[in-house]
């Protein structure tokens, strides 16, 4: 499965994005089945909250480029989009703290990600890079609301230049919350969901709901950025080079 979606002894859900062939890349089945685990643990009142994470040795290396150039028409690729919408709303609407365990490297739409949870932790293995840009894609959180939380030059910096980032930099930027060794990752996501679940959870469902109409207000105009940019024929052009040099 794409997605390894389960509930530990500590009543904490885990997302795990199960592709290690692919590097995680994130396809329409890890949107699919992100969304359908959040929905189902939304309604579990033991759940003290979510962790989102790779499997393997990257976090995920952004939106599955095969799967882009597969689409054969506007509705297709709007399809495509539209489920990472959803998977990305789900995750933003989640009454529960949501912590981002970053494994490894994260590329493109992963790292998208990372502007809609509560608290991000990476592993010292972990790199960053909006890389869409390079390949004509458009990114469809960063321009929109991801420069609140990590300033608008340098938004804009990473989102047109496709640079990558070591954690470090990430940390001093903002765009993380702290570093951790590799074997200490999972223990400190887990601990971080039980100090946020000490708080009053009336209180904490009111304060993400709140900010979550601001993370979301323009999240549609953003997934219909990347659509169109990646109807262009110049940008396919640009993934199917991309791709056969690897």
């Amino acid at each position: 499965m794409a997605v390894k979606g389960y509930v530990d002894q500590d009543h904490i859900a885990w997302a795990v994005i199960s592709r290690p062939e692919r590097r995680n890349a994130w396809n329409s089945e890890v949107s699919r089945l992100l969304a359908d685990f959040i929905s189902k643990i939304s309604s579990d009142e033991k759940v003290l909250g979510l962790v989102i994470t790779g499997d393997g040795e990257y976090f995920s290396a952004g939106v599955d480029l095969r799967e882009i150039l597969s689409a054969g028409d506007r509705k297709k690729i709007y399809e495509i989009f539209d489920l990472a919408r959803k998977a990305f709303e789900s995750i933003a609407l989640f009454e529960k703290p949501v912590v981002a365990a970053v494994n490894g490297p994260a590329y493109g739409i992963s790292v998208e990600l990372t502007h809609l949870v509560d608290y991000v932790i990476a592993s010292k293995k972990a790199s960053f890079a909006i890389t869409g840009a390079r390949l004509g894609l458009v990114p469809p959180i960063s321009p929109v609301i991801g420069w609140i939380n990590i300033g608008v030059r340098r938004a804009s910096y990473l989102t047109i230049s496709g640079s990558t980032i070591t954690p470090e930099d990430a940390l001093r930027i903002g765009l993380v919350d702290e570093i951790v060794d590799p074997d200490g990752l999972e223990d400190r996501a887990r601990s971080i969901i039980k100090e946020i679940s000490k708080s009053d959870p009336n209180a904490i469902s009111t304060i993400k709901r709140v900010i979550a109409q601001h993370r979301l207000k323009d999240i549609e105009e953003g997934f219909k950025l990347i659509a169109e940019s990646a109807l262009r024929e110049d940008t396919r052009k640009r993934i199917e080079d991309f791709l056969s040099k690897r």
